[in-house]
């Protein structure tokens, strides 16, 4: 008793507990205390007592009368869960550890026995809990590919849990370099020749990035059974072979197999496939820009989702109407739906779908300006998607990731991140993903100044979209297009561009599209002279914004429209503009904004004559430029503010001129504008002549 006592923490109570048993228990059988506690250790889930006597014996088991003292001796630290023998404590797990199986060649020794074990009990529920995982303790690769590759035994393995399922074929491929593509092939070449098992395998092959490649699976399972009229079955296989035409842009036959699988749910009053019909028909509107029907069908899901408490289901729904207001530009709306997909996620343990829920996150994430807390969620998406061997999530967090290298300069990093999303895409045949990775490198080019590059990555994302009945993409993929050739000068070519795109945005009901698809436009005319039609472009783009409630885009609309209005003469026109968006300034606390508001303001009354009134903003503009901390701002209210004053050839306001000037010149100097400097001191030097 003394030496226990004199223990320093639990943990060394339990070494000394141990090393007693061995004493007391290991006369007559040797190494039975360490034997005992090595295959409780490695077992999974537990050892039933029968099992243990099996290893613990040479030809036959152990004789009871042998293990019963023992047994008895570790009834206070050994306890049995639902018939099986695990450690009561931790600690006991900890103890067992440094004094065992201290390295992990002894580790790996222990799980080849109980592997070995375990295979010499064929098609029994415990070989299916326990050998997957024994092999991938013991690193026996080889061995676990025999095993998953029998399509029976996987059936009954993804039957148990899909997701163990899919860890054991991650686990395999990062360390042996199999494929589910090599390992079915010759189920994929003649599936007619096998029964059900086909089911969980196509849905491996899906889930690991091989969408395209199952499709003679799902065929055939969709033939077996309507052949057999299996109602049960069926409407899921109706629905998987429907996503997958979708990826093949055959949108028409999709919708029809989409509308039989909910026929057959509504029939047999199956609330599971009639939620995910709707779940699959509003990704489908979704895809096809109608924002609106999508987030109706998609609330359609979530309420018999919410009746029936299908956590998974609601998820689905919550994240797939969050997409629709992300593309309406509610972010707001859109972040808490998804951060309610993601609570959702981990409590029903669905790390697919929480990866999906995290990457749509950093997407707004890195949209408000934080790129590196976007990065850190797209790194997290990207290790998920590693550990379940989703190609699909693995290529699409690449190319998240860089998107954000290349924001913050490492234009490198970026380049290898989209060159290994690519090859990942093209090994899958995976067109969705590509025109994805299209879409980035395009909008990379763009942000770099590369127009050219832009425009060829937009019209391969375009052709992709196109190709596939995309609309929602194609969208973002013309916006890209039009606005590379207006940035390269040829604006009639851009023009048609942005005027397809207002027929596309019309027909999907997106007016946010619409809007900026106008505002495009208008740009393109002004620049072509057609002054007028540009204004008359900028006002329908200016109503829409009003509807939409978009207070920020709504001011820049506001300033182009002042600006042409200005250019044509029309001042009273121009100042009611000016003046609107100097109060939206004023709401939203954007001082930059208000002091360009007001000096623009001013710039018109001078134009027509009212200097006082011209005056009297430059001085507010100057003062509102100089409380947000903007010299520049403050640097142009001056200086116009003194040249309008030069400009009457009166010695009183040139006079008045002159430390306004001087305010100017210093501000260039501390702000390093050379050329304004150089045209202010001139002016200086101008003004010392005159007063002298």
């Amino acid at each position: 008793m003394v030496q226990y006592l004199n223990c320093d923490n639990i943990s060394s109570l339990f070494q000394r507990l141990l090393q007693r048993l061995e004493g007391d228990y290991q006369r007559q059988v040797p190494e039975l205390v360490e034997r005992v506690m090595r295959y409780i250790y490695c077992c999974r889930s537990g050892l039933y007592e029968v099992e243990l006597l099996d290893l613990l014996g040479e030809k036959d088991a152990l004789p009871y009368s042998l293990w019963a003292p023992l047994s008895l001796a570790l009834s206070q630290i050994i306890s049995q869960r639902s018939g099986r023998l695990t450690f009561f404590h931790n600690y006991l797990h900890e103890a067992v550890e440094q004094r065992y199986l201290a390295d992990t060649p002894q580790r790996q020794a222990v799980h080849r026995q109980l592997a070995r074990y375990f295979a010499a009990h064929p098609d029994s529920d415990r070989q299916i809990e326990e050998l997957p995982w024994q092999l991938q303790q013991a690193k026996e690769w080889s061995a676990l590919q025999q095993f998953v590759a029998d399509p029976l035994r996987f059936a009954r393995l993804w039957e148990k849990s899909s997701y163990e399922a899919r860890l054991c074929w991650a686990a395999l491929e990062t360390n042996s370099g199999a494929t589910p593509l090599t390992t079915y092939q010759a189920l994929l070449e003649h599936p007619q020749q096998y029964g059900n098992e086909k089911w969980p395998i196509a849905q491996l092959l899906m889930s690991t990035g091989f969408r395209l490649q199952a499709e003679p699976l799902l065929a055939t399972l969709v033939a077996s059974y309507r052949s057999s009229h299996d109602l049960r079955n069926l409407p899921g296989a109706l629905d998987n072979y429907a996503n997958l035409l979708i990826e093949r842009g055959e949108l028409a036959t999709a919708t029809t197999l989409y509308q039989e699988a909910e026929t057959i749910a509504r029939q047999q009053n199956d609330i599971f496939a009639l939620q995910r019909a709707y779940g699959n028909q509003a990704h489908l509107l979704l895809r096809q820009g109608d924002l609106t029907g999508a987030r109706q069908r998609y609330r359609d899901k979530a309420a018999l989702c919410r009746q029936h408490n299908h956590l998974d289901g609601l998820q689905a729904a919550l994240g797939g109407e969050a997409v629709a207001l992300q593309q309406l530009g509610d972010l707001d709306a859109a972040m808490q739906l998804f951060e309610k997909k993601a609570e959702i996620c981990r409590e029903c343990g669905n790390r697919e779908e929480y990866q999906q829920a995290l990457a749509y996150q950093a997407g707004i994430i890195l949209e408000r300006g934080d790129p590196e807390r976007a990065d850190r969620l797209y790194q997290e998406t990207e290790q998920i998607a590693r550990s379940l061997g989703n190609r699909h999530g693995m290529q699409q967090a690449m190319a998240n990731r860089a998107l954000v290298a290349f924001r913050r300069g490492d234009s490198d990093a970026a380049k290898t991140l989209l060159a290994e999303a690519k090859e990942i895409c093209l090994a899958t045949a995976n067109r969705d993903g590509l025109q994805r990775i299209f879409g980035v490198q395009a909008n990379i080019a763009y942000a770099a100044g590369d127009y050219r590059q832009a425009l060829l990555h937009a019209r391969d994302e375009l052709q992709i979209c196109d190709e596939m009945g995309n609309q929602l993409d194609a969208s973002n993929a013309l916006t890209t297009v039009a606005a590379s050739l207006q940035q390269l000068g040829q604006y009639e070519a851009a023009a048609t561009q942005y005027q397809q795109l207002i027929t596309r945005q019309q027909q999907l009901g997106n007016r946010a599209g619409e809007q900026a698809a106008l505002a495009g436009l208008a740009a393109c005319r002004q620049a072509e002279g057609d002054v007028a039609a540009a204004i008359s472009l900028l006002q329908q783009s200016i109503t829409l914004c009003r509807t939409l409630q978009q207070p920020t885009i709504l001011k820049n609309l506001l300033s182009r429209e002042a600006r042409l209005l200005q250019q044509q003469g029309e001042i009273k026109a121009a100042l009611t503009r000016l003046q609107e968006e100097a109060t939206l300034c004023q709401q939203q606390s954007d001082g930059l904004g208000l002091a360009l508001s007001y000096h623009q303001q001013a710039r018109c009354w001078q134009d027509s004559g009212h200097h006082w009134r011209a005056i009297r903003l430059y001085k507010q503009s100057a003062a509102t430029a100089r409380r947000y901390d903007d010299a520049e701002g403050e640097l142009r209210a001056l200086a116009n503010h003194a040249i309008l004053l030069i400009n009457s050839k009166r010695r009183e306001q040139l006079v008045k001129a002159k430390p306004l000037i001087q305010s100017a010149l210093q501000l260039a100097i501390t702000a390093k504008l050379p050329t304004t400097q150089r045209e202010l001191e001139r002016i200086v030097a101008y003004l010392k002549e005159q007063l002298q």
